[in-house]
């Protein structure tokens, strides 16, 4: 199950991310055109061969937002508050993770993947909806009432995206914490019983 949501996340991420390629790449030609060429055709005739190849390349484009986003975030916002969160609990992140993880209850680790997943999208929504924007923007040269309007959304999604994983994140590692904290001495008697 967790395998299949994070596969179905990273083509959510990957989807939208085509969306504002697409833009970019009709910047460079008329869209009548396009619409029209031979390969256009050709892809309408296969497109049920197409499906695998393009389902491939939304996952792959997926994982590179999901990379991006995360290189954007870490170091103006995961550090500081993973950092804000352990710095007086006496122990690091990664140790209180790796006990959470080995020792929790099923519905504790469910839900600290959830938010994984929830985190990972609306991280990349933020990248995603701000080059849309952008794209957009680039295009502003016909229906300007149009295209303004898809800026306007695509700026709004991204802001409240990053609220949400900008709330959902401090929020993380406060569980990760809280439930370390549940955990330890339960795992500190389970060690030395098998020593």
């Amino acid at each position: 199950m967790a395998t299949t949501s994070l596969f179905v996340e990273i083509l959510v991420i990957g989807s939208i991310a085509e969306i504002w390629i697409t833009l970019f790449f009709l910047s460079f030609v008329d869209i009548n055109s396009a619409l029209a060429s031979p390969a256009v055709v050709l892809a309408e005739k296969f497109s049920t061969l197409l499906l695998f190849p393009l389902l491939a390349l939304t996952y792959a484009i997926g994982w590179v937002i999901n990379f991006l986003a995360e290189r954007l975030f870490k170091p103006y916002f995961q550090t500081k508050f993973r950092d804000q969160v352990f710095k007086g609990a006496g122990v690091k992140y990664t140790e209180a993770r790796s006990i959470v993880i080995q020792n929790a209850s099923d519905e504790v680790i469910n839900e600290m993947e959830f938010d994984r997943h929830i985190l990972r999208i609306a991280r990349g929504s933020v990248l995603n909806f701000v080059m849309i924007a952008i794209m957009l923007l680039l295009r502003a040269n016909g229906n300007t009432s149009l295209v303004i309007a898809g800026i306007v959304v695509s700026l709004a999604i991204a802001i409240v995206s990053f609220f949400q994983w900008l709330t959902r994140y401090k929020h993380s590692y406060s569980r990760i914490l809280d439930a370390y904290k549940a955990i330890s001495p339960k795992a500190e008697i389970l060690n030395k019983a098998r020593k």
